[in-house]
Order: structure tokens, then C-alpha cells, then sequence
């Protein structure tokens, strides 16, 4: 494995990261975040964001639009 750095203050992704990131929106929440917004709303709010992101995908999937794609992919699994 050879990371790939865009600049310094950029870090190599990995879930606990993401898990982390996500956790602390929830356990101290920020008032400019979607994220904590989405964990205020409840499931049924982030249920139907994480339909959103899908429908994106399949989309971008089917458009064979590879570097879109790949964004919607990263929006998913965030």
C-alpha cells in the first residue's frame, strides 16, 4: 500500500476515520453540519438521504461516467 498525498494536510481515508468523523457529529453536534442535522432529524430523514445517494449512483452508474461514479460512491459510503 502506498498512499497518494494531494497535499499535507490531507490523510489517507479509512472507516474508523469516517466512524469517528460521523460519531462526533452525533455526540457533539455542529450547528453548520448536515450531518448532525440528518442525526437530529431521526432515521427516517438519513434513511432517505442514503436513497438519495443511491438513486446518484446508479445514475452516474448507468451515464458510465466514470470520475462521477466514483464522487457518488464516496458521497454513499459517507
Amino acid at each position: 500500500f502506498q498512499p497518494v498525498y494531494l497535499s499535507e494536510e490531507l490523510k489517507p481515508f479509512c472507516y474508523e476515520g469516517l466512524y469517528k468523523l460521523l460519531e462526533g457529529r452525533k455526540t457533539n453536534p455542529k450547528e453548520s453540519s448536515y450531518t448532525s442535522y440528518l442525526f437530529d432529524k431521526g432515521m427516517d430523514k438519513i434513511l432517505k438521504k442514503v436513497g438519495e445517494e443511491c438513486t446518484e449512483v446508479i445514475v452516474a452508474g448507468a451515464k458510465r461516467d466514470r470520475e462521477e461514479t466514483i464522487f457518488e460512491i464516496a458521497d454513499l459510503a459517507y
